[in-house]
């Protein structure tokens, strides 16, 4: 390709459209002068329930961005046309429309919104707009050191109208759901990085309120033993749920081509609805091996402990560059 194109594949999230999520397939992209740009991608997008590759769920999609100037900072806007399908039967049409700007030093800026343009009604496929998600946030830093970031959305649920068919006939409505978050980081500490945050969902009285509350510490070049560390604990209520989430990781590089890390977690949810309780230890391994400049290997292991049950995962997958 030349200096104004670029084709990529495989699974990949575009920073001018990423809230549309990855897309396994092939993407071409192109610069026309300084300012504009666009892209075209065909694929699929990852399987609802396990973020496996699902080629029955074949998208396409385009995109045109506008990189300008804002303030002392930048700009770039994209607005784009997704098209997914469910074994070629049209399950979702939107448009895409994302801004990401610094109009000042300090102040970062992130929005995107999602324009819903295909529904069934009496069995039949129709154009009506609908907006299903507003998202916007911002990050502020007072420092080097310390930063605060805010965000708000409001959303619909999203309809797949070939994936979901028997979850559609049960749709009584499609109410709004809105949500603040708000998080709080320091770095004053050398080699520590310490965060804490909040989540509000429906805020008010609704039977679908929630909220979640965490923290979470990373140190790095931790003495004698090298390394880094994290450990992270987060608390969750609704009517719902009810619970504790906790864990620790470990990584370091093995030896100069091996890197590793190994973690632990604990889960202990309520649900009040039935009362029923639901207690997990998990322990996580991960190794990657960088064979050479071209390939990578990688080694994953998760293994779930009930009181009653264990379930393991093992995955293995190997990466080329070219």
């Amino acid at each position: 390709m030349d200096s104004v194109s670029s084709l990529s594949a495989g699974r990949f999230i575009n920073r001018k459209i990423s809230n549309i999520g990855a897309v396994d397939g092939v993407l071409y992209e192109r610069s026309f002068g300084k300012s504009w740009s666009g892209g075209v991608f065909a694929g699929s997008r990852p399987n609802t329930w396990d973020y496996g590759y699902n080629f029955k769920l074949f998208q396409t999609g385009l995109f045109v961005s506008l990189e300008d100037s804002i303030g002392s900072g930048s700009s770039e806007n994209t607005i784009g046309f997704v098209n997914q399908t469910n074994d070629f039967k049209t399950d979702r049409r939107y448009i895409y429309m994302q801004h990401v700007s610094n109009p000042i030093k300090s102040l970062s800026l992130f929005a995107s919104s999602e324009l819903d343009i295909y529904t069934v009604e009496a069995g039949e496929g129709k154009t009506k707009p609908d907006l299903t998600n507003f998202f916007v946030s911002a990050r502020y830093a007072f420092s080097r050191e310390y930063n605060l970031s805010v965000s708000y959305d409001i959303r619909k649920n999203v309809i797949y109208y070939e994936t979901f068919k028997t979850f559609i006939d049960s749709v009584l409505f499609n109410e709004s759901l809105q949500g603040l978050r708000v998080g709080f980081n320091t770095t004053a500490i050398k080699n520590f990085s310490i965060s804490l945050r909040a989540g509000f969902r429906n805020m008010g009285n609704d039977k679908r309120s929630s909220n979640d509350f965490g923290a979470s510490i990373y140190w790095m070049n931790i003495p004698q033993v090298s390394g880094s560390a994290s450990a992270n604990i987060s608390f969750n209520r609704s009517n719902y749920v009810e619970g504790l989430n906790y864990g620790l990781t470990y990584s370091r590089n093995i030896t100069e081509d091996i890197y590793g890390s190994a973690g632990f977690r604990r889960i202990d949810y309520t649900f009040p609805v039935n009362n029923i309780k639901l207690s997990q230890n998990i322990l996580s391994m991960d190794i990657n091996y960088s064979i050479n400049k071209m390939f990578n290997l990688g080694f994953n292991y998760e293994g779930v402990f009930e009181d009653t049950s264990t379930y393991s995962r093992f995955f293995v997958d190997l990466t080329t560059r070219f």
